[in-house]
């Protein structure tokens, strides 16, 4: 998850994305009916792909569909033959059942119990949105909540939920207070991440600055203030044009306060600072998903993990996901990675079944579907070829405080 800072790519359309949209037609779920892209419906800049293109897939028309040239006798055809007549025999008697036992009948009328949610993790009462909540995607620029909000929940609570669940809400409540008395409201990106070979759960807090327009956010203030709760591994060994930087940890860093990372983004790259050194981490590019369809295909191919002619693009790219507002193609030091912008509820509550996140959860999201309706989310994955496919091994969702 990086900064927006967007590069020139070369555009050479070497998967053909036609192909491409008929392979996410082969995996849309019923419930992704309203975020899946229409195809003859001409949006903002045009049609979204060729329309000759899809029309030269269908090939010659079949000998016995309807229109000009159909064969009229054939199966479908207007002057089909008709079946022959069957005759009708009367059904079978139905067996005769034995009488119901009178407590049996009883019971059955007894009214069926709602389906009540799970009860939440998290003990702390939830936050919900006041007359002036902002809301930001996770490069912190903002968006228009796509429902009204007062009332809502705040995304912050399935935040304070993971932390329950890992038994870290107390310190992982202490750590927010600290950020949000620090900074103020509304201004730092967080993310949730599961690594999936261990199933362990981790977080990263973002703090964005991209004209460095502020005083008050400095590495070192920031260290300073989660002093009492992290402990920060590195630091800016000189001052760096850095627009964003993060802070990385998992349950032991903050149960223990053993070192958390730091990482620096400048330009389309970052780096992460240990002992005053900065090691290369990835470099990454921002695209908007549909008009820039050819740029982020591009980009894929020439990630090391992904092999166009074996790995399922519908797979890392789904349809409930591409439809959002921006796709970031990073490569990493031992993975590639795919991070998608804006989208909706209902996608994330399937992101999170596609990629086995706990689930509490995911219980969480289903049963505060409504509560939740206003908010757009932001997720990655990072993936990583084995045994000859390119594989998920982490994924993550983010929001903002």
């Amino acid at each position: 998850m990086h900064g927006e800072i967007g590069g020139e790519i070369a555009a050479a359309p070497i998967i053909d994305a036609v192909d491409w949209v008929d392979s996410l037609a082969d995996d849309v779920h019923p419930d992704d009916h309203d975020h899946t892209m229409n195809l003859a419906d001409p949006g903002p800049t045009g049609p979204r792909f060729p329309r000759d293109a899809r029309a030269g897939l269908a090939g010659p028309a079949h000998p016995h569909a309807h229109g000009p040239g159909a064969d009229p006798t054939g199966p479908i055809g207007p002057n089909r033959p008709k079946p022959p007549h069957k005759r009708l025999t009367p059904p079978a008697a139905p067996e005769k059942l034995p009488p119901v036992d009178p407590d049996q009948r009883q019971r059955a009328r007894l009214p069926i119990a709602p389906d009540r949610p799970p009860p939440p993790r998290a003990t702390t009462p939830p936050e919900r949105c006041g007359p002036d909540d902002r809301f930001h995607d996770y490069v912190l620029a903002e968006y228009a909540p796509v429902a009204p909000a007062l009332g809502k929940l705040r995304a912050l609570n399935l935040l304070v939920e993971s932390f329950a669940l890992a038994g870290l809400e107390r310190e992982g409540l202490a750590l927010l207070t600290a950020v949000r008395t620090g900074l103020g409201p509304y201004r730092t990106v967080w993310g949730v991440k599961r690594h999936h070979d261990t199933g362990e759960l981790g977080w990263e807090l973002y703090f964005y600055d991209f004209q460095r327009a502020h005083a008050d956010l400095t590495i070192p203030r920031i260290a300073a203030m989660l002093a009492p709760h992290l402990q920060l591994a590195g630091d800016e060994p000189r001052p760096l044009p850095w627009h964003m930087f993060s802070v990385e940890f998992g349950p032991e860093q903050l149960r223990a306060r053993a070192p958390a990372s730091l990482d620096l983004y400048i330009d389309m790259r970052s780096y992460k600072s240990e002992a005053g050194t900065l090691r290369f981490e990835n470099i990454y590019t921002f695209h908007e998903a549909r008009p820039q369809i050819e740029e982020i295909l591009h980009r894929l191919r020439a990630c090391v993990h992904f092999d166009p002619q074996r790995d399922a693009l519908n797979k890392l790219m789904p349809p409930q996901l591409f439809n959002c507002h921006k796709i970031c193609v990073a490569n990493k030091r031992h993975t590639d990675a795919l991070y998608f912008s804006r989208i909706s509820g209902s996608a994330l509550r399937r992101f999170l079944a596609d990629h086995h996140w706990p689930e509490p959860l995911q219980a969480f999201m289903v049963h505060h579907a409504d509560a939740l309706g206003h908010l757009l989310w932001d997720v990655g994955v990072d993936f990583q070829r084995r045994d000859g496919l390119a594989t998920p091994i982490k994924s993550g969702f983010y929001g903002s405080f």
